[in-house]
């Protein structure tokens, strides 16, 4: 079985963004609106940052 390329990270029903395998070079995270946070060497730690962008927003904003 071949590991997704491409996973959704949500918050509830919030869409924080996505992480995408970049191989060997790890995981790039994306936020909703789909800027880059840039590489990590794993999914947890792009799955990190996803979530410390979101927790910047501003109440009730749509998306990070």
């Amino acid at each position: 079985m071949t590991k997704p390329t491409l996973v959704s990270v949500f918050d509830g029903r919030v869409c924080l963004g996505m992480i995408l395998s970049r191989g060997a070079k790890g995981y790039e995270a994306f936020t909703a609106d789909e800027r880059s946070l840039g590489l990590f060497p794993t999914q947890a730690d792009a799955a990190h940052a996803l979530s410390a962008a979101g927790a910047q927003c501003p109440k009730g904003a749509a998306t990070p």
